[in-house]
């Protein structure tokens, strides 16, 4: 025979106090005066026994295991110091854990009082009292956690309304560039929290890297370089930056000073019927200005507004992946392939329509090194998944240099605010009549200053010279704040337009080794662009060929996110360099690609 001691308490505040080491040296004494030898091998510290935890996932969960297979013989003995430390849940999830144990032939040893527990044990007491006390200490431990509970709800609900009313920390915990700072003791205990300076700053590099289009991973790789110390606390404090704790701190208001209260909710268990887990689910307003903000000034806030966005929503871009020393691919998830679908039906009217088509993911793939042969290929197998239809779709594919090549000139060449649709915002008009009426205030002053100079040039009267020394200040203080609101409406303008304006698409943006200005210009495109369709090549006939041989087309159209769509026609030569040309732009209403154009109407606009 064998005894095996089980301790456990809820939190992990009490390994600090006396809970363990009483538990233990009961169990010591009760092995020793029994002869038996005892395994301390079984131990839930910090779990609790309401929800079942340590049932769960804890070591009680193993010791009930090994009972099934075996492993723990029959007869032995499992010691604890009370009832409520093997469970705390309702008698009805209880009990069945209770006659698992005894049914398995182990006697329960409650050290409290030396009562003992097996199947012989109840089976023999006829009138059934042994087992009314069992349920009545199961049922007791139960009503205390209970009631412990419900106290800890209206607890938390008294400080959600104080933090909504009077924005009062609810908790010492914060984010990891906030420290919390407490004053005063029991109930004049007052809380506040600060930022903690080189922790914001780094926060800030965070979000000016990914909008500048650097992945997760990248900027990890980047604070681990530079040997950042990282945030983590206690055991909780990791050995170098991850992509996954990036992305949290990417994805939190609370940058901005928001908060977010939450609450625990008890739903059925969907991966184990009869159980019941809980879930954390929001509750009540997000609090503003609960925290101390990282970004305050209106242009800080509206980068971290966007990064938010796109992090939050997991949106398409370069928010991953590996971190290699060429940028190749400009469009990662942007690129489809509009293709003939012959597995769907052809409705039979009398007035012509389209082909059937599907729309196909498609990815990069370069077949050498250096970035030579590359293509844009389609995603059959994930196409046909999703159509629940294989072999059906043909499998196709496109020079990725002659696509990029394309983008990027018609980028460069359109009017991008009249396209985005993106005027001026109250903001930006409010900064620039500002900024217009101190510059005319300015030439007002300057017309007053040069008309007391002449006069002082004629009589130089000290009285005079004071006044034009005082205009002259005016004046430049007029002209030092115009050029602050210029600067600031400078800024404005340019981080709404983004990088297609003043990164003016030169060879920069078509060197794949140049990671700065590809990850930045990657970043915007994902942005602005929803997706872009290709339509597949077509050989074009020998009669409208012009010097060279094996020369295809093809079309692709470019959808941008307020559904204006530009399509462009790209003719590939074999011997020279591809022509393409485009149409004017045009609204979109989720249509497919227009009608294909005759070959010859191809003609060369522009060439690299």
């Amino acid at each position: 025979m064998i005894a095996y001691s089980y301790l456990r308490f809820s939190t992990p505040e009490q390994a600090l106090g006396d809970s363990e080491r009483r538990q233990v040296e009961k169990a010591d004494a009760w092995a020793t005066a029994k002869g038996i030898p005892l395994d301390k091998s079984y131990a839930d510290r910090g779990k609790s026994g309401f929800k079942g935890v340590n049932r769960k996932k804890g070591a009680l969960g193993r010791f009930l295991k090994e009972i099934k297979s075996l492993k723990v013989p029959y007869g032995s003995y499992l010691l604890v110091e009370d009832l409520d430390r093997l469970s705390r849940e309702h008698p009805l999830d209880s009990l069945p854990l209770i006659n698992e144990i005894i049914s398995a032939g182990i006697t329960i040893v409650v050290l409290k009082n030396n009562e003992e527990y097996s199947s012989e044990s109840l089976r023999a007491d006829r009138s059934g009292m042994k087992m009314v006390g069992l349920s009545f200490e199961l049922g007791r431990a139960s009503g205390e956690s209970a009631r412990k509970s419900d106290l800890g709800i209206d607890n938390w609900k008294e400080k959600r309304r104080l933090a909504a009313k009077d924005n009062k920390p609810m908790t010492v915990m914060a984010p990891a560039w906030i420290r919390t700072i407490t004053s005063g003791e029991g109930r004049r205990k007052e809380r506040r929290y600060e930022l903690i300076p080189e922790h914001a700053c780094v926060v800030r590099e965070m979000f000016a890297w990914h909008k500048a289009g650097k992945g997760l991973r990248t900027i990890a790789s980047i604070l681990n370089v530079r040997k950042e110390p990282n945030w983590g606390r206690g055991k909780r404090t990791a050995k170098q930056w991850h992509k996954t704790y990036v992305q949290k701190i990417l994805s939190n208001v609370a940058v901005l000073g928001h908060f977010q209260p939450h609450k625990y909710e008890t739903i059925e268990d969907p991966d184990m019927p009869g159980e019941r887990k809980q879930i954390r689910v929001p509750v009540g307003d997000v609090l503003k200005n609960y925290y101390p903000a990282v970004f305050e000034k209106p242009e800080e806030i509206e980068l971290a507004e966007h990064v938010l966005k796109k992090v939050r929503a997991r949106a398409k871009g370069p928010t991953g992946g590996r971190i290699e020393t060429r940028i190749s691919n400009l469009f990662p998830g942007l690129l489809f392939g509009n293709l003939p679908d012959p597995a769907q039906t052809e409705q039979e009217t009398d007035e012509p329509s389209p082909a059937p088509t599907a729309v196909v993911p498609c990815r990069y793939k370069s077949q050498h090194g250096n970035g030579h042969g590359q293509y844009i290929i389609t995603n059959i197998v994930a196409a046909n998944k999703a159509r629940k239809v294989e072999d059906h779709l043909t499998n196709e594919r496109w020079p990725y240099p002659a696509i990029e090549y394309a983008i990027l000139q018609t980028l460069q060449e359109i009017n991008w605010t009249a396209v985005a649709g993106e005027a001026r915002t109250p903001e930006q008009t409010s900064i620039a009549t500002r900024a217009a009426a101190l510059e005319s205030k300015v030439a007002e002053l300057q017309t007053e200053c040069d008309n007391v100079g002449m006069i002082i040039r004629k009589t130089p009267l000290p009285t005079l010279v004071r006044d034009l020394a005082e205009l002259e200040a005016q004046k430049e203080a007029i002209e030092r704040e115009a050029d602050e609101l210029r600067d600031e409406l400078g800024f404005l303008e340019t981080s709404r337009q983004g990088l297609i304006v003043p990164l003016s698409i030169q060879e920069a943006a078509h060197d794949p080794t140049n990671r700065d200005v590809r990850f930045a210009l990657r970043a915007e495109l994902a942005c602005r662009i929803k997706c872009i369709l290709l339509n597949p090549k077509k050989k074009v006939p020998k009669k409208q060929r012009y010097r060279t041989t094996h020369v295809y087309a093809f079309e692709m159209m470019i959808v941008f996110v307020n559904g204006v769509t530009r399509s462009i026609r790209i003719r590939l030569n074999r011997d020279s360099a591809p022509s393409i040309s485009s149409v004017a732009f045009q609204p979109s209403q989720g249509l497919p690609l227009p009608p294909a154009i005759p070959e010859d109407d191809f003609q060369a606009v522009s060439q690299p």
